[in-house]
């Protein structure tokens, strides 16, 4: 069995179809997308959309969607103006029937090969029921098991860090890192191939793709606070 594995697709459009193409030449049974299709890029209903209309994908719920399907948190009151303006400027880009797909994502996935179980997930959610807190630092295997526990798969998938990682705890864990934002055009994801018993191997891409037009769309399509995401996730 050969599984893609993306994460964070952040409504860029190019990157999410660069990325579908070549995995669409090399072949897999299942495409799971970790979650974070929307939000920070131009594209949010296009990369929703493709992602639901792609055959054999797999979606999980982000804090994108979240924030979509259900409303923004109360933590919200707080948040900076510019943020809140994007966030209700990605609900009007997107139509009914798509925020209800939205819904109906799950909060995570198992798949099962050989005897091992392998968790796929956007990220663990707090005791109030969203999604837990980012650390400033790089994670420990330590750090890891608290935060994942006490799922008891060998294999977790996991997306949200915007960092890649592959870290041996009490689990593997695997971040493949963000698609759709980046300080280069580059976006990464992975193959999981699972053998007929618990050996599997994990094969780490990416591509390349054009980000000139992704660039002028944020001001073609007037994306709120666009110069301080342009700024901070793309580094122009």
């Amino acid at each position: 069995m050969r599984l893609a594995v993306l994460a964070d697709a952040h409504a860029n459009l190019p990157a999410l179809n660069a990325v579908l193409d070549e995995v669409g030449k090399e072949g897999c049974d299942e495409i799971i997308h970790l979650g974070d299709a929307i939000g920070i890029g131009p594209y949010p209903a296009e990369c929703l959309d493709r992602l639901l209309k792609t055959p054999r994908v797999s979606m999980i719920m982000g804090n994108h969607e979240a924030h979509l399907a259900f409303g923004l948190p109360k933590s919200s009151e707080s948040w900076d103006r510019r943020e809140l303006d994007h966030y209700r400027w990605v609900r009007r880009q997107i139509r009914p029937s798509l925020r209800k797909a939205a819904t109906k994502l799950p909060y995570q996935l198992t798949r099962e090969a050989g005897g091992m179980k392998i968790l796929f997930l956007h990220y663990p959610l707090d005791e109030s029921g969203g999604f837990a807190r980012i650390p400033s630092r790089d994670q420990t295997p330590a750090d890891l098991d608290r935060l994942f526990a006490p799922s008891k798969e060998g294999l977790v998938f996991y997306g949200h860090t915007h960092r890649q990682s592959d870290v041996m705890g009490r689990a593997r864990y695997v971040n493949p890192g963000c698609l759709g934002v980046g300080r280069e055009p580059v976006a990464p994801f992975a193959f999981l191939v699972l053998g007929g018993g618990p050996s599997y191997t994990i094969e780490r891409r990416a591509v390349t793709y054009d980000d000139h037009e992704l660039l002028e769309e944020f001001k073609r399509r007037k994306v709120p606070d666009r110069d301080r995401i342009i700024h901070t996730f793309f580094g122009r």
